[in-house]
Formats: C-alpha cells, sequence, structure tokens
C-alpha cells in the first residue's frame, strides 16, 4: 500500500489523515506494551490515550474512527471484551 500511495498519479488523490483528525490510529506501535519503548522517540505526532470508557481519543479528545491492533493493547483489549461479549 505504501508503494501504491506514493505513486506519482495517486499521490495527490490520496489525503493523509494526520492523529489531529481524529480518522485513523494504529496503537501496534503507538500504545502496545511490547514495543512503545522501541518506537516512542520515534513518533512523529502526539501519542493516543484511551479514556474512562474505553474510547481511543487523539490529544483534543476526539475519538478515532478505526483503531487498528486495539488488541495488542492488553487493558484496552479487556475493556473492548468485556462492551461486546456481555
Amino acid at each position: 500500500m505504501n508503494i501504491v500511495l506514493n505513486f506519482e498519479y495517486v499521490n495527490p488523490l490520496v489525503k493523509f489523515a494526520k492523529e489531529e483528525d481524529g480518522w485513523c490510529t494504529h496503537l501496534g506501535t503507538v500504545l502496545a506494551p511490547k514495543v512503545i519503548e522501541k518506537y516512542k522517540s520515534k513518533l512523529v505526532e502526539p501519542m493516543p490515550s484511551i479514556n474512562d470508557e474505553g474510547i481511543v481519543v487523539n490529544r483534543n479528545n476526539v475519538p478515532f474512527v478505526i483503531v487498528h491492533q486495539y488488541d495488542r493493547v492488553p487493558e484496552l483489549r479487556k475493556q473492548i471484551n468485556k462492551r461486546y461479549n456481555s
């Protein structure tokens, strides 16, 4: 996908969202306990957080529409499983 997005004729048609847009976040590298220390110093945008209701939000408290790899964050995985399996 990264290769296709950078093709000269595709790139102008793509909107690259930032964390502050609240569109999508990839928790596998920004909140996963097993890898966060490795990547924390390389992040180019603020880390998302998990509010008291188990919603992943950006620094402006805007909930993300897509939360990729939520299951890599044990605390969040428990909250989501509890919410949808009860």
